[in-house]
């Protein structure tokens, strides 16, 4: 079975590339579902409260809202947040790639906008990038977040050394039409067939 991520910056699109190939009859795995799903895991909610206190849980529930105000406005409190989840979550997606196998699955997929960071990289077979033009992202990011244009240059030039000298299969450029985006979608699934 041929494993293959796929990551970007926000606002790139990797949503969109993933429903496609959902579209087009393949599994992608989500890590932020997958994340969402260790938050319930009892081993994984006593690491959160021994780590940062129960301040960030609302009715014994881990409140993702609260986590995410602690942990993204500090590189300490955000490093001590994937130390915990990180290796969780990687566990998950090892277990669901091996069910995929075992159904004999031909190509699968994972997305995740921390997919170097997770070191997803060294499982996968293939990564797919993919990228748009920095206004195209703002554009999309304003209208579906609502966050202010300094907030949201401010996340993407963090991200932008994620992708840098980065070992890159395929890059799926999405600055125009979803026809568009599910054309180079097709093209790249006839160009991973060739290693499946």
């Amino acid at each position: 079975m041929l494993k293959t991520g796929i990551t970007g910056g926000i606002g790139s699109g990797k949503t969109s590339v993933s429903n496609l190939f959902r579209n087009l009859g393949y599994t992608v795995i989500d890590a932020d579902i997958i994340g969402h799903l260790c938050l319930t895991h009892d081993d994984v909610r006593k690491k959160l409260k021994n780590a940062f206190g129960i301040g960030i849980f609302t009715k014994n529930e881990v409140d993702r809202k609260k986590l995410g105000k602690l942990v993204f406005s500090s590189k300490t409190e955000l490093e001590k947040l994937n130390g915990i989840m990180i290796p969780e979550m990687v566990y998950e997606i090892k277990k669901e790639f091996e069910l995929l196998e075992s159904q004999n699955c031909k190509i699968a997929f994972v997305e995740a906008a921390i997919l170097f960071e997770m070191e997803l990289d060294k499982i996968l077979d293939k990564v797919l990038l993919v990228t748009a033009d920095e206004k195209i992202r703002i554009t999309r990011i304003k209208s579906r977040d609502g966050k202010k244009k300094e907030e949201i240059e401010k996340i993407i030039k963090n991200q932008n050394n994620e992708f840098a000298n980065r070992k890159i299969d395929c890059i799926i450029e999405n600055n125009s039409t979803l026809d568009d985006l599910k054309t180079k979608c097709e093209e790249v699934l006839k160009y991973l067939q060739l290693f499946s």
